[in-house]
């Protein structure tokens, strides 16, 4: 990874898992969307140690425990109540294509951020005192 733009390899996983609901979207019938939903697994299994990579590169060190903590805390609330926000937009719309595309929306606007977004040079993140 030293030797990558770490950006624009997480940005490509979530243009694999943005192309991966794209095909659930258009799949009429069984294959492409098995196929849609392991492109999608790959991306997931991605996701959970990507985050450090970039905390990583574009954090001071003394920040990495702190600021990886609060993306873990997101990413599990998100876990949490994700599947229940899914399932009522799908009971609200009456397909899963509502969903769906929220995902797409989320998915397409993440690796924006990564590809077009960067971390403030000169604006480090000070950790919290050691509280003990």
């Amino acid at each position: 990874m030293d030797r990558v733009n770490r950006r624009a390899v997480i940005a490509g996983n979530f243009l694999l898992q943005a192309a991966s609901v794209v095909l659930m979207l258009a799949a009429s019938g069984p294959v492409l969307l098995h196929v849609a939903c392991v492109m999608f697994g790959l991306g997931v299994g991605n996701t959970t140690s990507l985050p450090s990579v970039i905390v990583q590169a574009e954090f001071p060190k003394a920040a990495f425990g702190q600021i990886v903590s609060t993306i873990i805390a997101i990413n599990q609330f998100t876990y949490s109540f994700g599947p229940g926000l899914l399932g009522w937009l799908r009971d609200g719309f009456g397909s899963y294509d509502a969903a769906f595309a929220g995902c797409l929306i989320l998915q397409l606007t993440a690796a924006t951020i990564l590809l077009f977004g960067s971390a403030r040079r000169g604006t480090a993140v000070t950790p919290s005192p050691a509280r003990g």
